[in-house]
């Protein structure tokens, strides 16, 4: 994590919302790879592994989730109070199965086979349309770049292994990328040391800023979470005029396949003019832009997503799908 980004992180521990205090313990060419962000008013302590910050409200809980993780973590470890705090942390630790988005998960080789730097068409996939895996997270963020000029602070929320953040650092100050999947961040780090980009594990609902984002980035998220949480926390995160992009295929099923609440196309419209957005005309019907994940060899899952502009005032972007 580079040092100089603290100062714009604040606690996500309910109501404290606190300034961060930075604690290297070891350090490499500006970068904290080793230490903890601490909270001076409420006592939380986030810790920072292998350069990542983990900036959740409940480490335990969130270790839960990812077993194999928190083994690394206790095995690479060296300086004492992060041992002693992971140490601490396993004790609470309720072990279940390692979350889908982790390595070793069943989502997080797709995820990095579709954004290899050398990903070409697949051969096999070829046969039935000629498309890279990576061509919507491209295309938006072209959208992006051609039409919304803005320079200044960007965030993209469920940013994966971070293609799409590290395309917009072309044009903005600064480009932070969240994820809950600790292994999708250390990846997007490993790809990406621009100065203007940062990657962090935080919890979308629960975001560790203080500052107005000019550009708020949302793909393929909305149906993982709850989508009016999700809206209001981005919408008061905006500055005056800002931006939200986003794009989701509504495929509300939980990890068991089975069907939950669903929002659609014109529901998911009506939410954000409700909460305060302004949707661009571009974008005011449903659009199917193709989204495709190689599973493995033989199996493609593609989906069609719903792509949206919106912002806190009027904007008028001519239609690019």
């Amino acid at each position: 994590m580079k040092n100089s980004i603290v100062e714009q992180l604040v606690c996500v521990t309910k109501g404290c919302n606190s300034k961060l205090e930075i604690e290297s313990i070891a350090n490499k060419d500006h970068d904290c790879v080793e230490g903890f962000l601490d909270c001076r008013k409420c006592e939380a302590a986030y810790p920072i592994l292998d350069g990542v910050a983990v900036i959740v409200n409940d480490v335990a809980t969130y270790a839960s989730q990812r077993p194999k993780v928190l083994g690394r973590w206790l095995v690479e470890t060296k300086s004492r109070r992060l041992k002693d705090f992971l140490k601490e942390t396993a004790k609470h630790v309720r072990t279940t199965s390692e979350d889908r988005y982790e390595m070793g998960g069943s989502w997080f080789a797709p995820y990095l086979s579709m954004h290899s730097p050398k990903s070409k068409v697949d051969k096999h996939f070829a046969k039935i349309v000629n498309q890279n895996f990576d061509e919507l997270y491209r295309n938006i963020a072209e959208l992006i770049l051609q039409k919304i000029r803005s320079k200044g602070l960007c965030l993209d929320i469920g940013c994966a292994i971070g293609t799409t953040a590290k395309r917009l650092a072309k044009n903005f100050d600064f480009v932070f990328g969240v994820d809950q999947s600790f292994s999708f961040i250390r990846e997007a780090r490993k790809r990406n040391n621009a100065k203007n980009t940062e990657f962090l594990v935080a919890n979308s609902l629960q975001l560790p800023f203080e500052k107005k984002f000019d550009l708020i980035v949302s793909l393929n998220l909305i149906d993982l979470v709850d989508p009016r949480k999700l809206l209001t926390n981005v919408h008061s995160l905006l500055a005056n005029r800002g931006h939200v992009v986003m794009a989701d295929p509504y495929d509300f099923r939980d990890e068991k396949g089975n069907p939950r609440s669903p929002y659609d196309a014109k529901s998911l419209r009506k939410m954000l003019a409700d909460i305060g957005f302004t949707i661009d005309p571009s974008t005011s019907t449903e659009s199917f832009i193709p989204w495709i994940l190689r599973i493995h060899n033989r199996a493609y899952l593609v989906y069609f997503d719903d792509l949206i502009i919106a912002s806190k005032s009027s904007m008028n972007l001519s239609a690019a799908f």
